[in-house]
């Protein structure tokens, strides 16, 4: 490890309560899109079931000078946008063990599918790569989604500066599950159902992709302490 990381120190904390596997199956839904994209999202779940296992990762996903190389010739070419939580504890090339050219990922805080930066990432992922498959990766104990809860439950929503405003538009879309039993869950799920929405309505590239089946776009939940990750929409 790098000097200027500090070991990291585990400690013992008691397992959050797991969500609903009734909210979250783990099979694959039936994919909206091309044949490719079910075929790719299918793929993933199983390496994300060889990352959860501990299984090395193939030489073929290595770093190596060769990879490298070939990128940098032949250019990128990734089959999977990945719109996922800045968090860091999910990153999306070691949950689905990818290698380096593989993922076209755009994180933010919250996996949020709003704003030009966002959305427009996605598009050209769509356009100019020809991705087929779009992911909107939400994960558990979220904390802008907490965040979001506490904002929404004291109800006080103005925007007083750029992380607030942020959170603020986040308490919006959960608020309809704030009564729910489960309610950080249930509002994890829900936020990533309102991304993959945001992605499928209006006139933006992805939606006319994803309306001519050229495309599929879906929402899924990865729960950091198990490793696993569910398909939601």
């Amino acid at each position: 490890m790098p000097a200027f990381l500090p070991p990291v120190t585990l400690i013992s904390l008691p397992r959050p309560p797991a969500i609903s596997p009734r909210r979250l199956p783990r099979a694959t839904l039936a994919v909206k899109g091309s044949a490719r994209a079910q075929e790719i999202l299918t793929g993933l779940l199983a390496s994300n079931n060889d990352y959860i296992a501990g299984a090395p990762l193939p030489q073929s996903r290595l770093a190596s000078p060769t990879l490298r190389e070939n990128l940098a010739i032949n250019g990128q070419h990734p089959e999977v946008a990945v719109i996922a939580c800045a968090d860091s504890r999910v990153a999306p090339e070691i949950i689905f063990r990818a290698g380096l050219g593989q993922l076209f990922t755009i994180r933010n805080a919250g996996n949020v599918a709003w704003g030009d930066a966002v959305v427009g990432s996605v598009e050209f992922a769509v356009t100019v790569l020809q991705v087929p498959l779009v992911i909107v990766l939400g994960h558990t104990m979220c904390g802008a989604v907490g965040a979001a809860i506490e904002t929404a439950t004291s109800g006080e929503m103005t925007a007083k500066s750029p992380l607030a405003n942020h959170v603020a538009r986040i308490a919006e879309v959960i608020k309809p599950v704030l009564g729910d039993e489960n309610v950080e869950s249930s509002a994890v799920v829900e936020n990533v159902k309102d991304g993959v929405q945001r992605l499928l309505g209006g006139g933006s590239q992805v939606a006319k992709l994803a309306k001519s089946k050229d495309i599929a776009v879906v929402g899924a939940i990865y729960d950091i302490v198990s490793g696993q990750v569910n398909v939601v929409a």
